[in-house]
């Protein structure tokens, strides 16, 4: 996403600290999605926070999957890598920001499971993994 947020100072502002706070924290992304994997099975948590946490977890495992495809395609021609680097960066940053919005959106809306549409595939399988309806 450094692409828009160079584009686009507000949202730089807006995003840049808390993009600073996470990055200054060694291994922080490893420690986030740690965190999230284990709280996410604590089913003293709310069912709508643990659904939350997975699906996090899950959106975050369905991210990895561009970046190596990127990665492998690094290994090839320079040129490939210098014009798609910037439109790829941006799709995956646009896609990662819409599904938080699309899930906040819900959230805020509902405040239930069932009650909003989930992230297509990803929200079936955050409620599997989570447990029953009856938690």
């Amino acid at each position: 996403g450094r692409f828009i947020l160079a584009q686009v100072p507000l949202l730089g502002n807006v995003l840049g600290p808390a993009v600073f706070l996470f990055r200054s924290v060694p291994f922080g992304g490893l420690l986030a999605f740690w965190f999230m994997i284990n709280q996410s099975k604590n089913r003293e948590l709310p069912r709508i926070v643990r659904f939350n946490l997975q699906q996090a977890v899950l959106v975050d495992i369905a991210l990895f999957f561009p970046s190596l495809i990127g990665a492998l395609l690094s290994v090839g021609s320079p040129d490939l890598v210098s014009a798609l680097n910037e439109p790829a960066s941006d799709a995956m940053f646009v896609s990662l920001l819409s599904v938080i919005a699309y899930i906040c959106a819900g959230n805020l809306a509902t405040g239930k499971i069932n009650g909003f549409p989930k992230v297509p595939v990803i929200g079936d399988n955050a409620e599997r993994s989570i447990g029953g309806p009856f938690d």
